[in-house]
C-alpha cells in the first residue's frame, strides 16, 4: 500500500495520542480532505494491518475508536531507544479527552511544543538528556512549552475528570513542585469540587509559593477564541487560539 504524507502522520499521531476515533483522525490529520476521503484512508490502512479498531464503550461516541498495530509501528513509527512501547489505551474515555486538549492547546498561540504522555514516556524516561528524563519522573498527561513574555517555559497538562484521594494529591503536588524546570501546571477539571480540592491541598503546603496550579473548569473544551486558567491568586494565564488571531487579523 502506498502511504502519503498524511498517511504517515496518522501512524505517528496514533501513537502519540494512543486512540481516537475517526472524527478525531479527520480534524488532526486530515482536514483538507472530505471525511468519506479519510474514512477510505483508515479503513485501507486497516486492511493493510497498520491499524486496529475497536468498537465504543459505555459512555463513548457510537463509532469505532482506532489505535495503532504493531506492525504499523515497527514499520514507521520505531525509531530506536526506547523505554517501553504501549500502542493500545487503558482508559479510552480519558485518552479520547486528551486528544481533544492536545487539538485545543496546539492551536494556542503561545504553545511552541506538545509531548503526550506517551512520547515522554517512551523516548524520555531514559534519555541522557537530565532536563527531558526529570520531566518524565512527573508521570503528568502531557507537556507544553509555552512562550511567556520573552521566556520559554515547561507546563505539565492535566486532564482530571474525577476527585483523587488527599494523599494522592499531596504526592503529586511534591513531584510538581520538587521540580525546578516546571514552571506551570495547567489543570483541566470537570468540576469545582475538584480544583478546589487542589487548591487546598496546594495552600496547605506550598501556601508560601508562588502556585504552579492554574485551573480551567470545564470551558477547555468549547473555548473558540482564549483558553484561560487562573490560580487560587486568581492571577491568569491566557492561551489565544491561533484562528482568534487570524480572524482579529482580517
Amino acid at each position: 500500500m502506498y502511504l502519503s504524507e498524511h498517511d504517515l502522520n496518522l501512524l505517528k499521531y496514533l501513537f502519540k495520542v494512543k486512540v481516537a476515533t475517526y472524527t478525531q483522525i479527520h480534524r488532526d490529520v486530515y482536514p483538507m480532505y472530505a471525511k468519506k476521503t479519510t474514512y477510505k484512508r483508515v479503513v485501507a490502512m486497516q486492511k493493510n494491518r497498520l491499524l486496529s479498531s475497536s468498537y465504543n464503550r459505555v459512555g463513548l461516541p457510537k463509532e469505532k475508536v482506532l489505535s495503532l498495530s504493531k506492525l504499523g509501528y515497527t514499520k514507521f513509527v520505531e525509531i530506536g531507544g526506547e523505554s517501553r512501547v504501549e500502542l493500545k489505551s487503558d482508559a479510552v474515555a480519558h485518552d479520547l479527552v486528551l486528544a481533544d486538549i492536545r487539538h485545543q492547546f496546539l492551536n494556542c498561540d503561545k504553545i511552541k511544543e506538545y509531548y503526550t504522555e506517551n512520547q515522554i514516556q517512551t523516548w524520555w524516561s531514559r534519555s541522557s538528556d537530565y532536563l527531558h528524563r526529570g520531566l518524565a519522573s512527573l508521570n503528568t498527561d502531557a507537556l507544553a512549552l509555552t512562550s511567556i513574555g520573552d521566556e520559554l517555559v515547561w507546563s505539565a497538562v492535566e486532564h482530571e475528570p474525577s476527585e483523587k484521594s488527599d494523599a494522592r494529591y499531596r504526592s503529586i503536588l511534591k513531584r510538581f513542585y520538587s521540580n525546578q524546570d516546571l514552571t506551570f501546571v495547567l489543570y483541566c477539571c470537570s468540576n469545582e469540587k475538584i480544583k478546589n480540592k487542589l487548591i487546598e491541598a496546594e495552600q496547605k503546603i506550598y501556601k508560601d509559593s508562588f502556585p504552579k496550579l492554574f485551573f480551567n473548569v470545564g470551558e477547555f473544551l468549547n473555548i473558540h477564541d482564549t483558553l484561560i486558567f487562573s490560580n487560587r491568586d486568581k492571577k491568569k494565564l491566557s492561551l489565544q487560539l491561533k484562528s482568534a488571531q487570524e480572524s482579529l487579523e482580517n
